[in-house]
């Protein structure tokens, strides 16, 4: 009888400490580990803090509207895996995707994502640049966390000539996230700077160019996700 007793603080006790673990400690040393590398290498991060879950979610949902057998999928620039775990999860047998990220203290993280969902068979993970990566065949959807705004206008060029020559299939699905009205706030500011800073007026009305020209004449829907430390518009973009 007593040791019933004891026993349910006990359990109590310990689903406290593991929800606490999930819901502060976890998501504290993702925070950490990100920034720690935004400072390290803010054009290839471009963010100061990782993607809530709410974005994985938003890009889940319609990753099921893709009604096909044997879904080839692509991620680029998975960071910490927050989006790359609900990919994952959305997998059907048959399925595939392949993870990019070139940031070597972010592949751990990633891997243990993989070896612990029990599709690791299906997953591929790839440390490189987006440019060395040449796959046999093309995607069926292409999903970007790549802070573009933050590349070099010829680089931008590159991705998009690469995504729609090498990288994504016909009636395939690109799918990219950033901050909400952060394009146009940030060519706001160098608008009214540009005397001072003309070299940042003319990067970013250059990138917005490329990508203004590979989104013309393409169906184009967008999803809002509020519940983010900064709110971030999802675009699907159908090739």
């Amino acid at each position: 009888m007593n040791q019933t007793k004891d026993s349910k603080p006990k359990k109590t006790a310990e689903n406290f400490q593991c929800k606490f673990e999930n819901i502060v400690v976890k998501p504290l040393q993702e925070l950490s580990t990100f920034f720690h590398q935004f400072i390290d290498k803010p054009r290839v991060i471009g963010a100061l803090t990782p993607s809530s879950p709410f974005l994985g979610k938003a890009i889940a949902r319609r990753m099921r509207r893709e009604i096909k057998a044997n879904r080839r999928l692509l991620e680029i620039g998975a960071g910490t895996g927050v989006v790359t775990k609900l990919l994952i999860h959305e997998l059907n047998p048959g399925d595939h995707l392949d993870v990019i990220e070139c940031v070597p203290d972010l592949i751990p993280k990633l891997r243990a994502i993989i070896d612990s969902s029990g599709k690791s068979s299906q997953v591929t993970l790839h440390e490189l640049l987006i440019e060395d990566f040449h796959p046999p065949k093309k995607y069926d959807q292409v999903i970007s966390g790549l802070p573009l705004t933050m590349f070099p206008p010829e680089q931008v060029v590159a991705f998009y000539s690469k995504l729609e020559n090498e990288l994504l299939e016909k009636e395939g699905l690109f799918t990219y996230y950033e901050y909400l009205a952060l394009p146009e706030l940030r060519l706001c500011y160098y608008t009214l700077c540009r005397k001072i800073k003309p070299d940042n007026y003319t990067h970013l009305r250059k990138i917005l160019k490329t990508k203004n020209s590979f989104l013309k004449e393409k169906q184009v829907e967008s999803d809002t996700v509020w519940f983010n430390i900064t709110p971030l518009r999802v675009i699907h973009v159908r090739q």
